[in-house]
């Protein structure tokens, strides 16, 4: 099943929604970190906690951040980055049986702000 969740008409996804699903894909587009909510981050942890699978698309979430939080660490498992440096296509790893073929060109549009796709 996909479903797209509209954050503008319907108000951030909850850990109950998240938790509905197998895997999310959350962008933020070119939103930066205040995009992604200490509350969204807790509700991501606790989805992937459970199991849950998340590809996070945001072009400024880490350039706007000083300081790594415990989401970015333990989570995201990032612990440096550099401040904009640009972006290339993400690729599939072959055999896997979810990302094997995908192209996913994340270094323009049409992302529309603080949408999450679930």
């Amino acid at each position: 099943m996909r479903a797209v969740w509209d954050a503008f008409l319907l108000g951030r996804p909850g850990e109950t929604q998240l938790k509905s699903y197998w895997g999310v894909l959350w962008t933020t587009a070119d939103g930066d970190a205040s995009y992604l909510t200490t509350g969204d981050e807790a509700d991501l942890a606790a989805f992937l906690e459970d199991g849950g699978k998340l590809f996070l698309a945001s072009k400024d979430f880490l350039s706007s951040r000083s300081v790594a939080s415990a989401f970015i660490t333990d989570y995201l498992h990032i612990s440096a980055w550099a401040y904009d440096v640009g972006a290339s296509p993400e690729v599939g790893v072959a055999s896997d049986p979810i990302s094997d073929g995908m192209s996913l060109d994340l270094t323009g549009g049409p992302f529309r702000s603080a949408t999450a796709t679930i």
